[in-house]
């Protein structure tokens, strides 16, 4: 189904014209949509935008080793 090209400001428009109860509908509706599921790739673009890339400041070595982070032996 073809869905019609309205504005935003037509839709508000329309929907102040239902009556109350297909009012209430609508907003059940659409508060309990699922959203599409999302293809691979748009997972992958998805997770990319999230990330930070935070430059390390000059000389500095960063480490994955717990004891480096806590001075401790690591338990």
């Amino acid at each position: 189904m073809a869905l019609p090209n309205i504005s935003y400001e037509t839709l508000v428009e329309l929907v102040k014209q239902l009556p109350k109860d297909q009012k209430q509908q609508l907003i059940d509706e659409v508060l309990h949509a699922k959203p599409p599921e999302l293809t691979a790739e748009e997972k992958i673009a998805a997770l990319k935008r999230m990330r930070i890339d935070t430059p390390l400041v000059e000389g500095f070595e960063f480490s994955d080793r717990r004891e480096d982070w806590y001075d401790d032996d690591g338990r």
